[in-house]
């Protein structure tokens, strides 16, 4: 039986907590790092690990968060 990727419960755990001020940018970034080698390892030996839709979630929300803070950032310049 497959067990849960590490890296994949940690990019999770990382894109969940997007709302910290400050350090936003470099949690997405590392949660997006970490949900990507989550998912190559999925891939390599997938009899192995599982957790693809923990990874999947994680890149989703921590996408979504660095849109939003560049988007808020742009706006905060243009005006």
């Amino acid at each position: 039986m497959a067990q849960d990727n590490s890296r994949a419960v940690i990019s999770l755990v990382l894109a969940v907590f997007f709302w910290i001020p400050l350090l936003n940018i470099p949690i997405a970034i590392a949660s997006i790092y970490m949900g990507i080698r989550a998912l190559k390892n999925i891939r390599e030996r997938p009899q192995h690990y599982s957790g693809r839709k923990y990874a999947v979630a994680a890149i989703t929300i921590s996408a979504i968060t660095l849109a939003f803070t560049a988007g808020a950032f742009i706006l905060r310049r243009v005006r």
